[in-house]
């Protein structure tokens, strides 16, 4: 039990093939966060690489994971894990990398997150600059279950609106559970690059507010090549609008 928010150093990352892993022991639930405590993994400023977050139950009211600073993280898990209530204002997810790469996001179990349009179950965003070309990609997000996400995108890949160069690539979304939320279970951004696929996923009643999409919400630019395939997915009473 870790009653605050951890910040993860350089010196806490683990190393190619032995990833520095913060897991439950076999039997039991860790818990990070006291119910106050802002965010379960943050980081700060520093290369994070080679680390495993397994079977964590987040006790905390903005993010279970957030990755905001201009230095990347990658080789980087996210397994099995419960995120529920995190409704205070983020503008970011329960689950937030925004320069990253050969990120897996698998078996989590997320409910009842989410303040506002800005606050999302699970996003992607990016750092970049026309000078500094910080790109993002090898990104899996699979077998989870999203359930009752407050106004937000329960998936949202968006690399930043200001960022003319940045963008996300080699991404595979699949196999996921997402059901009864207010807004559309995923938001595909303008620039996002090649290669980006989304298929076998089951959507349920989401866009169960009138002012929401339920499925899918997707920009394109033109300002980057993309690539991006829909497939194989399931929808089922995910409103009027789309």
């Amino acid at each position: 039990y870790l009653p605050a928010s951890h910040v993860l150093l350089e010196a806490q990352s683990g190393t190619p093939g032995n990833p520095l892993a913060w897991a439950s022991y076999p039997g039991e639930i860790a818990t990070i966060g006291n119910g106050t405590a802002r965010v379960g993994f943050l980081q700060h400023n520093d290369d994070n690489h080679d680390i495993t977050i397994a079977k964590i139950k987040f006790n905390v009211t903005h993010s279970a994971v957030d990755m905001y600073q201009s230095k990347p993280w990658y080789n980087f898990r996210v397994i099995a894990s419960d995120i529920q209530g995190c409704t205070a204002s983020s503008w970011s997810g329960a689950i937030s990398f925004s320069y990253a790469w050969n990120i897996q996001i698998y078996g989590n179990y997320l409910n009842n997150n989410g303040f506002d349009k800005y606050d999302h179950s699970m996003y992607f965003n990016s750092q970049g600059s026309s000078t500094t070309h910080l790109d993002s990609h090898d990104l899996e997000v699979a077998y989870n279950e999203i359930t009752n996400q407050h106004h937000g995108s329960n998936i949202k890949l968006n690399p930043k609106d200001s960022e003319t160069d940045s963008k996300w690539y080699n991404v595979s979304i699949h196999s996921n559970y997402i059901h009864d939320s207010d807004n559309q279970a995923f938001q595909l951004g303008a620039r996002n690059g090649d290669n980006i696929n989304i298929y076998n996923n089951i959507i349920k009643n989401t866009g169960v507010e009138d002012v929401y999409n339920g499925g899918i919400t997707a920009y394109y630019d033109g300002t980057v090549p993309a690539t991006v395939k829909i497939y194989n997915n399931t929808f089922i009473d995910t409103a009027a609008n789309g």
